[in-house]
C-alpha cells in the first residue's frame, strides 16, 4: 500500500525502527558529561491533552486482590488505583532526578 510520498507503510515503518535503533546505540555509549543539563527540564505534561497507552504487566495475584479490597473499600476501581500507586511512586522517582540533574 502506497502512502503519497511513495513509501510503502512498512518501509516509513523501518525507517523508523533503523533511527530508533541509532539513537539508542549513541545513547548507550554517553555519559551525562556529554550533555548539557543546563538546559534540562523536567517533562510536565499538559493535564488537558492526557495521553495514556495500553500496557500490560503481571503482578501476584494476591497484589491484585488486595488492591481490589482497597479500591473497594475506597470507593474506587483497583485499576484506578493501581494507577494512582504507580504515579505516586513516579512522582517520587522523579524528585530523584531533579537532585541528580542540578
Amino acid at each position: 500500500m502506497k502512502t503519497k510520498g511513495g513509501f510503502t507503510k512498512n518501509k516509513q515503518a523501518m525507517n523508523r525502527t533503523k533511527k530508533n535503533v541509532e539513537i539508542d546505540s549513541k545513547l548507550e555509549n554517553a555519559s551525562l558529561e556529554d550533555f548539557d543539563l543546563s538546559k534540562a527540564r523536567v517533562y510536565s505534561p499538559n493535564p488537558k491533552f492526557k495521553t495514556t497507552i495500553p500496557t500490560s504487566i503481571r503482578l501476584p495475584q494476591y497484589d491484585i486482590e488486595l488492591v481490589k479490597m482497597i479500591g473497594h473499600i475506597k470507593g474506587v476501581k483497583y485499576q484506578t488505583l493501581l494507577k494512582m500507586y504507580i504515579h505516586e511512586g513516579i512522582k517520587q522517582d522523579r524528585n530523584l532526578l531533579v537532585q541528580v540533574y542540578r
